[in-house]
């Protein structure tokens, strides 16, 4: 119960800022800021770069074309901004290895999915606003944590584990695939 309090309070004073506070607190802040915003680009601010570059498999980061930690934030922050654009543009590079026809099929199937993706990204939007959140488990040990948030949403509930790790005494998220989910009823 004091967790929902404290949420609520948050949600309602945005302003305050937990990057010296422990990893619950960290939390916190980024669901609140997902909250007000409605962006899932907020996420971004809380990962630390250098530590998901360095995790990230080298045969994706040639795929993406990344070649430093800035790189690789660029690149996320850019498709995160406009995913429909962004696959767009992506699909267009592509598209100029093809043959005149083949490009043309290939567009067209481009625009269906790109209407898919802006249509995902509204709906991704509306239940971020919609959920309900709540801090279940923080587990600290050393500079590294784990922070289960809960989610609930037309009354399905589901735990996430965040990972997190200190870095020069602040809590991030350490790289691109920090959320394991798990449906709890």
């Amino acid at each position: 119960m004091l967790q929902r309090v404290i949420f609520a309070l948050f949600l309602f004073f945005p302003s305050v800022v937990f990057a010296g506070g422990g990893p619950g607190d960290l939390v916190l802040e980024m669901i609140s800021k997902l909250k007000e915003t409605r962006q899932a680009s907020v996420i971004l601010e809380y990962i630390h770069w250098g530590k998901a570059f360095e995790s990230f498999p080298a045969r994706d980061k040639a795929r993406i074309r990344v070649n430093s930690p800035e790189e690789m934030k660029d690149y996320f922050e850019t498709f995160f901004r406009d995913p429909g654009s962004f696959l767009k543009r992506e699909m267009e590079q592509q598209l100029t290895s093809l043959d005149p026809a083949q490009a043309d099929m290939a567009r067209a199937n481009m625009e269906r999915m790109v209407k898919t993706v802006e249509q995902k990204q509204l709906e991704m939007q509306q239940k971020m606003s919609e959920a309900e959140y709540s801090l279940g488990e923080v587990s600290v040990q050393g500079n590294a944590a784990t922070v289960e948030l809960i989610s609930q949403l037309d009354g399905e509930k589901k735990s996430r584990k965040l990972p997190l790790e200190k870095v020069d005494g602040r809590w991030y998220l350490p790289g691109m695939t920090f959320i394991q989910e798990k449906q709890t009823s």
